[in-house]
């Protein structure tokens, strides 16, 4: 990773290389590895389905105050999550029971700095029930 790298303050993942359909194992550590480098990192935007490959690399990055991602997340993952803390903005696209079911605790943690907060859902199907 060259020194530019390394002061970045904005990283955003809309795209990975896959091998037969399977995001590329190889680009996920090296992402993950550069977000570990990036030491004012201020706004992290992830659009795909990857985001349990940077969950550690996210913790412990106190100038991180913007965070997007695809909330489909197993327990341990929203464990992890809870640990990215002093977040303004927070956006999930999608979230997981997982990731709803954690929310409360997470959104205590970021209570003294969190101004923004979006939830969007993609409706499955409407259930309607007979009176």
């Amino acid at each position: 990773c060259s020194p530019p790298f390394m002061s970045a303050n904005h990283i955003d993942i809309r795209a990975i290389p896959t091998v037969k359909s399977t995001p590329q194992p190889q680009f996920l550590r090296d992402c993950a590895r550069t977000i570990s480098l990036c030491r004012n990192l201020g706004s992290f935007t992830c659009t795909l389905d990857v985001m349990p490959s940077f969950l550690l690399s996210l913790q412990r990055k106190e100038s991180l105050e913007q965070l997007r991602f695809i909330g489909n997340l197993t327990t341990d993952q929203c464990t992890q999550l809870v640990q990215i803390t002093s977040l303004r903005e927070l956006t999930i696209d999608g979230g997981s029971w997982n990731v709803v079911d954690a929310l409360p605790r997470w959104i205590d943690v970021l209570q003294p700095s969190l101004t923004s907060l979006s939830l969007y859902v993609r409706l499955l199907g409407i259930v309607s029930a007979a009176a």
